[in-house]
C-alpha cells in the first residue's frame, strides 16, 4: 500500500512539475499566486485523497482482521464450554436409575410413582426409603418436555 502512495505521489508532483514548466513556456510574465495554485491544488488534493483512502483501507482491513481473530475465538471458547457443560451434564446423571416396563396407572401422580419405585426396589430386596433419592420422574412427560 505504501508503494501506491509514493507512486502516487511521485506522479502528481510530476504533474505539477510539467503545468508549471508548460504555463512558463506561454506566458513569460511573473506568475501569481492564483495561477499557482491554479496548478498545485488539484494535484495536492489528490495526493491527500490517495493518503487518506489508503489509511482508511488499512485501517478497516487491520479491524476487520481483529474482529474475524475475536469471532474465531469466541467461537472456539463456546465450543469449549458446550464441550464442559456435556461432561457436567454427564456427571451430574451418574447416579440416575431409569427403570422401564412399569405398568401405568390412571393416576399419574408422583406419589404413586414414587410407591410402585419402592415395591420394586423391595422385590429385588432392596430397602429403599423416600428420602434416599430426590426425584422421580415419568419418561414419556420428559420426552415431551424436550420435544424428542
Amino acid at each position: 500500500m505504501e508503494e501506491l502512495v509514493k507512486a502516487k505521489v511521485d506522479e502528481e508532483l510530476a504533474n505539477i512539475s510539467s503545468n508549471i514548466e508548460g504555463r512558463e513556456s506561454r506566458s513569460s510574465s511573473n506568475k501569481t499566486a492564483k495561477e499557482v495554485a491554479a496548478v498545485i491544488l488539484p494535484s495536492l488534493a489528490n495526493i491527500i485523497s490517495v493518503g487518506v483512502s489508503t489509511a482508511i483501507t488499512t485501517a478497516l482491513k487491520d479491524f476487520t482482521d481483529k474482529m474475524e481473530s475475536r469471532a474465531n475465538e469466541m467461537q472456539r471458547y463456546c465450543l469449549l464450554n458446550k464441550y464442559e457443560n456435556d461432561k457436567l451434564e454427564l456427571y451430574s446423571r451418574r447416579d440416575n436409575l431409569r427403570i422401564s416396563g412399569l405398568v401405568e396407572d390412571e393416576d399419574k401422580s408422583e406419589e404413586v410413582l414414587e410407591a410402585k419405585i419402592i415395591e420394586l426396589a423391595d422385590n429385588i430386596g432392596v430397602k429403599l426409603k423416600p428420602d434416599e433419592y430426590q426425584l422421580t420422574h415419568r419418561w414419556e412427560s420428559l420426552e415431551k418436555e424436550v420435544g424428542q
